[in-house]
């Protein structure tokens, strides 16, 4: 799941959904679920009336006579999710819950107005990409997104000069790198996005980003991570559950995980050296915006 605003979901699945269901051709045939069954029809049925825990619903299956649990549930839903027939609800206490995509998500497609266009979709995403994660490569993208390199070339060439190629400097020497353009467009210079802490950092100030590492680190850059991980901090290393990675100045040199408690939740760092007073109140603020955020998910 990713978090997307409400007129966001209906293109994004559009767009998606045929790459999803080809990764997904051969579980979909070991677990049965091949295509819409009963199973599917019992599930849209029951999120008409209200959303649904997970667990609700695989009680009601079982109550049909067709018990589903695990993977085999997992993928009857996701099925769903992609043809856009269950979306995301509202929290029950701390279960998420399965609701009904129209009664959720509006008409249209957002960005794109009345109807689907492919490549306005995917113009779209790649500038929506670009605009939260800056430089990135070619293969990023594909990596990030599971598109072919070839629809984000042409979702390149189709932004035009909405976009800047830029060459790898230093670690990154030999790649080309992507950005939006800026208005009246400056060159930048590529040397600080190299895997390196930018040489005017100030001390006294510093910037400590949580970065969420799925999504956020692992999956938004593959060809061109080193430009976010310093020399020596391996993120293959996963000790427990801290893989989330703490960067400062733009710059790895950490890790963290949070866990939910009954009434907070706990962010816990592990850092590779000692952090500077300004550094650890720089991460208390991060902390505090974490709880903050999960306060409003609950609330």
């Amino acid at each position: 799941w990713h978090l997307v605003r409400p007129d966001d979901a209906r293109w994004l699945l559009e767009l998606s959904a045929p790459r999803v269901h080809q990764a997904n051709g051969t579980l979909y045939r070991q677990v049965g679920t091949a295509g819409h069954g009963p199973e599917t029809d019992l599930v849209v049925a029951a999120v008409q009336e209200r959303p649904r825990t997970r667990r609700e619903l695989a009680g009601l299956l079982a109550a049909h006579g067709r018990p589903l649990e695990g993977i085999a549930l997992g993928y009857v839903l996701m099925r769903a999710e992609l043809d856009r027939l269950l979306v995301s609800g509202p929290l029950d206490g701390r279960q998420q819950t399965y609701a009904a995509f129209d009664a959720r998500v509006p008409p249209g497609y957002g960005p794109l107005g009345e109807r689907f266009d492919r490549d306005a979709a995917l113009v779209e995403l790649l500038r929506r990409y670009l605009a939260s994660r800056a430089y990135a490569t070619v293969k990023d993208v594909a990596q990030w997104s599971g598109f072919t390199l070839t629809d984000v070339r042409r979702a390149l060439d189709l932004l035009d000069d909405e976009v800047v190629a830029v060459p790898g400097a230093g670690a990154l020497d030999g790649l080309t790198l992507w950005r939006l353009a800026d208005p009246g467009d400056r060159v930048l210079d590529p040397a600080p996005f190299v895997g390196a802490l930018a040489p005017d950092g100030d001390p006294a100030r510093p910037v400590v980003d949580l970065l969420q590492s799925y999504d956020e680190l692992f999956q938004s850059f593959g060809e061109s991570r080193r430009i976010v991980v310093a020399d020596g901090v391996d993120l293959g290393d996963r000790l427990g559950s801290f893989i989330h990675a703490v960067a400062v100045d733009g710059v790895v040199v950490g890790r963290w995980r949070w866990v939910v408690g009954t009434r907070d939740v706990v962010v816990e760092p592990q850092w590779r050296r000692a952090p500077s007073p300004a550094e650890e109140e720089a991460f208390a603020a991060q902390v505090d915006a974490v709880r903050a955020h999960w306060g409003t998910l609950r609330a």
